[in-house]
């Protein structure tokens, strides 16, 4: 017996394969595009452009692994005055060590990353 070839068949089959994986990818989210990080305080507040970050810079780098999971709570739910850290116990301190550290080796390899504090803390003269 000879196998007939029909070409509607193999689109209808291709379809449905191509709606089956796309139902069932995992929905990644990437978080929002501009974040305003505040202290406890409330003083001013850092600007931060998370997904201009993204393009070149690891999940990894800021976000925490915990177990098999990363960790995306916000910074200033576990740097708190009660971390047994007290270089990382408030989103200052954390933010400062991560990000201005950071920003001072970016800048010094010609890259383009603030180092003035006005350049991340738009409320603050300059």
């Amino acid at each position: 017996m000879r196998t007939k070839f029909v070409p509607g068949a193999i689109l209808v089959i291709g379809a449905i394969a191509l709606i089956s994986s796309v139902s069932m990818a995992k929905s990644i989210d990437i978080g929002p595009e501009m974040i305003t990080m505040k202290s406890a305080s409330g003083e001013k507040p850092a600007t931060f452009p998370h997904r201009a970050h993204q393009k070149t810079i690891g999940c990894m780098e800021c976000h925490h692994i915990s177990g098999q999971e990363m960790n995306i709570d916000k910074c200033a739910s576990c740097h708190i005055e009660e971390m047994e850290n007290k270089n990382l116990n408030s989103i200052k301190e954390a933010a400062h060590a991560r990000c201005r550290d950071c920003h001072k080796t970016v800048s010094k390899s010609g890259g383009n990353a603030p180092v003035k504090c006005s350049g991340c803390h738009p409320y603050v003269k300059k």
